[in-house]
């Protein structure tokens, strides 16, 4: 019985020295830690996924230890580009404009991250503000630093004002600007020692095995057009009636239409849109990097301001976007967009209403700016674009 606890005593003390041995202690130095909270959604994402090349380049892996606490909406691009730039990567998922409390999910992260102590918490968008204080003040960060633009919404916590350090954006410019301007001054207030890039590189979106996945759902033609005609929120969306108009008209000059969106939008583009052999519905049966090649291989994208629109752009691809005007230039158009890459509008003089619409509207009603688009404007500009 004695030798059983000698045994146990000695195979726990060889396992202890092994463990102790992972650890480098003649190097005292540990890394410091910086973490990016970006909760908004995947067409943000996606404007700010070129800032993480620069954000590696100043934080080198040798030195920093980069986390990112971000959506499981865009989970689907960390194998091929987001785990090259950031080491720790957690994904939650919560209902918009919930309380924090509401999902345990986050919590638990949270009760991870507060054995962090990061050096920075960076947010470098200006909407849930209160989820990177909130994680600020539980990892008892030295600095937490945010925007503040035109659109930010009045913080309503004390603690905004405690451990944030607000950057000031006070023109209207496009969010991929915000992002440059945002981390030059980042890196130049906190990092003054650091080289800055000034170079700006978007990632890859997929790879040979998502290329296969796709192949194996659906056979893809020359001269196809995507669809996207829901975006996240219902005042930015066109009338499904009215696309089903467009399809019809434009249904000559394509071999193939694929109309895509998520699982949750499937019912209401089965009930209003016709399909066949060739308007085919795509909703729900692709994941975000296999939505990626569809629209890669694409003639042209058709969407409501939505993340299809800003993945086009992305990809360099033809475009025409249905655009409201609640935030005119913020996001669209792209400043640096081509010829074939546009978006159709009414202009009203009450654009940038900052999601205030002027007009006497339901809720889940979509703005004037939007919904009173003439459709037969927007097949021409679909003609004159695909040059058809």
């Amino acid at each position: 019985m004695f030798s059983i606890y000698i045994k146990r005593i000695l195979f726990f003390i060889i396992n202890l020295k092994n463990y102790i041995q992972r650890f480098d202690f003649s190097n005292t130095k540990r890394k410091n830690k910086i973490c990016i909270v970006f909760l908004d959604q995947i067409g943000d994402f996606l404007i700010f996924s070129s800032s993480l090349p620069r954000i590696r380049q100043v934080f080198p892996e040798k030195e920093w230890e980069i986390t990112l606490l971000g959506l499981t909406d865009w989970q689907d691009y960390d194998d091929v580009f987001i785990h090259y730039y950031c080491d720790k990567r957690y994904f939650i998922n919560f209902p918009t404009n919930s309380s924090i409390f509401s999902s345990l999910k986050y919590l638990i992260i949270l009760v991870k991250l507060s054995f962090f102590k990061f050096n920075y918490v960076v947010n470098p968008i200006s909407s849930r503000t209160f989820y990177s204080d909130l994680c600020s003040h539980l990892c008892f960060s030295k600095t937490k630093i945010a925007i503040k633009s035109p659109f930010s919404n009045k913080n309503s916590f004390l603690f905004d004002y405690i451990y944030t350090d607000f950057f000031n954006i006070n023109n209207i410019i496009h969010e991929s600007e915000v992002f440059t301007v945002f981390f030059d001054y980042f890196f130049s207030t906190y990092c003054i020692n650091i080289d800055q890039p000034t170079f700006r590189s978007f990632p890859h979106l997929y790879d040979s095995s998502d290329e296969i996945s796709l192949y194996n759902k659906i056979s893809l033609s020359y001269n196809y057009l995507v669809i996207s005609p829901i975006s996240g929120s219902p005042k930015k969306n066109y009338s499904l009636k009215r696309y089903s108009i467009i399809i019809n008209e434009l249904r000559p000059y394509f071999s193939k239409i694929y109309v895509i969106g998520s699982r949750n939008q499937l019912n209401d583009i089965s009930k209003n849109l016709s399909f066949d052999e060739k308007v085919i519905n795509l909703c729900g049966l692709l994941n975000l990097r296999e939505v990626s090649i569809l629209v890669h291989n694409s003639s042209l994208v058709l969407s409501n301001d939505s993340m299809v629109i800003h993945l086009a752009h992305l990809l360099s691809r033809s475009y025409l976007c249905i655009l409201p005007g609640m935030d005119y230039g913020r996001y669209l158009p792209y400043p640096n967009s081509r010829s074939d890459q546009e978006v159709i509008d009414m202009g009203l003089d009450c654009f940038n209403c900052g999601w205030r619409c002027p007009f006497d509207i339901n809720i889940n009603d979509p703005f004037k700016c939007v919904n009173d688009i003439p459709v037969q404007k927007i097949i021409n500009k679909i003609m004159l674009i695909n040059k058809l």
